[in-house]
């Protein structure tokens, strides 16, 4: 069982990765302290089926027969940290004793297996191995699964019946998918271990588990990102709907750089910049950027760069220059820089676009 033992320990680190996850929410500490204490408790429950897959168990010989306890006690810890972290006020103390019923009698029965020497826990573990079918191991296994589904489906059923809004969108869905996994796979367990009974199934329903964490972990992840980036768009947006121009004005204020590009051979100089466009209008610079990005449906930089291979084509078709002269004319300190620019409009140098107006005058 190399596979089970590889996978118990990646659910493991997963489950401290949870324990971490929800203890870093920004929440209040009541809210979220059930949560963090179950991935704690999950993490060991996890960390005991580990020995015990893996043949280790008999090095720790004091955590057998602990994982059915644990087994026993984390549906209703799990529940509780959902009551508290949503607020749901689910668990009434009545519904809390009876939650926690089954994992105290199991407690009350396991007593003076814990409490014995070593040499004890050892026999009875080599008993139980050699006969699994008749042993307690296969009662107690059978005990945990059936609690949990009869617990589990009790309160899916309740949590449908919940009316109570959720603070993160789709939780509730999320909440009913994951615990109806469990219902499920709970059910599928008591089958297989009702009717073949064996050390490899056990480790088998246990790896279940397993999976179920490392994929509330990854979902958890998912569902984050995709909220921080609802949440970062629409930050953009209410930043941007606050200084938003109207038609009107854009309009005007589209007609003035229009006039002022078309009028100022200003924009011809190498140091002409955004700013200086900004204060001869009198507009400031996010509103100006506004005008650009919805008016023209470009940047600053863009339209600049539109207008100053306009003119260098003007002077292509009617002047003897040289490329180099063209380009500081139009406001490029080098020839490359020119050239970049000429190509990003025209897809040509403006060598070959002056062979092709002499050859079309031919």
């Amino acid at each position: 069982m190399e596979i089970g033992s590889i996978i118990l320990g990646f659910a493991f680190l997963q489950s401290l990765h949870l324990a971490f996850y929800f203890l870093l929410k920004d929440r209040p500490m009541q809210d979220k302290a059930g949560f963090v204490f179950f991935f704690i408790f999950l993490a060991f429950t996890f960390f005991c089926n580990f020995l015990y897959i893996s043949g280790w168990i008999k090095v720790f010989i004091h955590f057998s027969q602990l994982g059915y306890l644990l087994g026993v006690l984390a549906p209703p810890l799990f529940l509780l940290g959902i009551s508290n972290y949503y607020r749901l006020h689910l668990f009434s103390p009545q519904f809390a004793i009876s939650a926690f019923l089954p994992s105290i009698a199991l407690g009350i029965y396991q007593l003076p297996f814990f409490f014995s020497d070593t040499e004890t826990k050892l026999h009875f573990l080599n008993a139980n191995q050699a006969d699994l079918v008749q042993g307690e191991p296969f009662q107690l296994m059978l005990y945990v699964l059936v609690s949990n589904f009869i617990f589990l489906s009790f309160f899916s059923y309740r949590l449908f019946r919940v009316k109570s809004s959720f603070d993160e969108p789709g939780a509730k869905q999320s909440l009913q998918i994951s615990l109806w996994i469990l219902v499920v796979w709970h059910l599928i367990g008591i089958c297989i271990y009702a009717l073949h009974p064996s050390r490899t199934e056990e480790a088998i329903i246990n790896i279940g588990f397993c999976f179920w964490t490392i994929g509330l972990s990854y979902f958890r992840l998912i569902t984050d990102q995709r909220e921080f980036k609802l949440k970062q768009q629409k930050k953009s947006e209410d930043k941007y709907k606050k200084s938003l121009l109207v038609d009107d004005k854009l309009q005007k204020a589209g007609m003035k750089i229009e006039a002022f590009f078309s009028e100022s051979d200003r924009i011809f100089d190498s140091d002409f910049s955004f700013e200086e466009l900004s204060i001869a209008l009198g507009h400031s610079n996010h509103d100006l950027s506004q005008v650009f990005n919805r008016y023209f449906q470009k940047t600053f930089y863009e339209y600049l760069r539109e207008k100053r291979i306009e003119k260098a084509l003007e002077y292509l078709s009617t002047t003897d220059w040289t490329v180099l002269r063209i380009g500081m004319e139009v406001g490029y300190e080098s020839k490359s820089a020119f050239l970049r620019a000429f190509r990003q409009i025209k897809s040509v140098s403006p060598k070959e676009y002056k062979q092709k107006l002499q050859s079309r005058s031919i």
